[in-house]
């Protein structure tokens, strides 16, 4: 069968740094993904999964209707949802004790609008730019990086002339840029320094994925970098960037 949607799946990288220090970047991590859908309003975290043995702790990380960040964990109890007491405004990750045994979701309150699924073999998800915040009025823009990669996880089939753009841009705050190379392993120092293996200059694109005609084989993963600039004086907005793969098939 050709490459569907379910196929291209958007990957942290090993280094995914809280806070403005510590390396960023690096390979794919291959058992974390990039939160799929942020929390639309303030509610509890409700998880359940398609396996009875999944009975595990997740530990939830987001920021609370007054701004603050706070945890809570919540035990999985197999195919029985199991919902937090707390009600987070936003999702800043998610982490299992251990992988997944099944397909966990990650619904918006009990019996709500599911936001995100750990899929067997995972163990983490998490949003863009942990903690990140602006200068007080007068200050200066804060600029940050983060890396993911978009993976095609089809068994044989390739994706072909593959573009990767910015689809939801929350007060045009984001841009994003290609790897140089599939695969590649670049990191650096810390989220305040900018990548140098890139193609292309930062923006909204649609940019081409750098295989040859733009085709992402089976197993193959694409970098990607996101860059957020926030002004002094910006204000929280619980709104996530959207990063949109178009691809065409054999």
């Amino acid at each position: 069968m050709a490459v569907a949607a379910t196929d291209i799946r958007m990957y942290l990288s090993a280094n995914h740094a809280e806070a403005d220090t510590g390396t960023q970047g690096g390979a794919q991590d291959a058992n974390g993904r990039v939160l799929e859908d942020q929390f639309a309003a303030a509610a509890a975290v409700s998880l359940q999964s398609s396996s009875a043995s999944d009975t595990q702790n997740a530990t939830v990380t987001g920021r609370l209707t007054t701004g603050d960040i706070d945890t809570e964990v919540i035990a999985i109890t197999g195919t029985t949802a199991a919902t937090g007491s707390k009600s987070f405004n936003r999702i800043l990750k998610i982490s299992l004790a251990s992988v997944a045994v099944g397909s966990i979701t990650v619904k918006q309150g009990a019996g709500g609008t599911t936001r995100h699924t750990f899929l067997a073999g995972e163990d983490l998800c998490r949003s863009f730019f942990y903690g990140a915040v602006a200068d007080p009025a007068g200050g200066s823009s804060q600029v940050r990086y983060e890396k993911l990669f978009v993976e095609n996880t089809h068994a044989t089939d390739s994706a072909l002339t593959v573009t990767f753009e910015l689809t939801t841009n929350p007060s045009s705050r984001y841009a994003i840029v290609v790897e140089d190379a599939l695969d590649d392993n670049e990191s650096v120092a810390n989220r305040k320094t900018a990548p140098t293996g890139i193609t292309g200059a930062f923006g909204a694109g649609p940019f081409d994925c750098v295989g040859t005609s733009g085709t992402l084989a089976a197993g193959q993963a694409q970098g990607l970098w996101i860059r957020q600039t926030l002004p002094a004086g910006d204000t929280p907005g619980a709104d996530e960037p959207v990063i949109t793969t178009s691809l065409t098939t054999a």
